[in-house]
């Protein structure tokens, strides 16, 4: 599983981490420790994953100080938890029919590791970076040129498309996607 993931996918607002005694069933040991902390509302999985590795060692430092001073305050975990799969092709396929926020978040929440996939005209790229405009919706997945940039419309509005990845071209910007072909043999 890849919780970060879905913790951006789900547009959730805090995160933690959370030590517990070991026991024979899966992750039911008593809570010894938990660390919360806030999600910024622009977090890649890469980054969320930096901050998690980041926040490590203040929960074993706090561990570390129960440990020493024999002070420990075990907390009883809830029954019901909730556990999410691994995300499959079609979690982390861009569709233009959803709205613009939840595209925006899929995109965060696959950056950089998992290629999520989305169709503009005939091509399959891997949106990098988007933003979400105050532009009107055309038809979902209609790509359009507005001032050297590139945006294509979700059901609700349109992105701006400012990093996208393709096999052939590599990592590049919209504005240098538009410069580097023909867009109007392909859009």
């Amino acid at each position: 599983p890849i919780p970060p993931f879905w913790i951006i996918k789900n547009k959730e607002k805090k995160t933690g981490l959370t030590l517990h005694l070991l026991t024979d069933s899966w992750d039911s040991g008593d809570i010894a420790e938990q660390l919360l902390f806030p999600i910024n509302p622009k977090e890649t999985l890469k980054s969320l994953i930096y901050k998690i590795n980041c926040q490590t060692p203040h929960l074993l430092e706090k561990v570390k100080e129960r440990f020493i001073t024999k002070k420990w305050n075990f907390t009883t975990q809830q029954k019901t938890r909730h556990y999410q799969s691994r995300p499959t092709p079609t979690d982390i396929d861009i569709n233009w029919n959803n709205n613009a926020e939840n595209i925006e978040s899929l995109i965060r929440a696959c950056n950089p590791y998992l290629p999520c996939k989305a169709k503009l005209k005939n091509m399959t790229v891997t949106p990098r970076e988007v933003t979400k405009t105050i532009l009107p919706a055309t038809n979902p997945g209609t790509v359009s040129i507005i001032d050297n940039e590139l945006y294509v419309s979700a059901k609700d509005t349109q992105l701006k498309i400012a990093i996208i990845e393709d096999a052939s071209l590599g990592i590049i910007s919209g504005k240098n996607l538009i410069q580097l072909i023909n867009l109007k043999n392909i859009f």
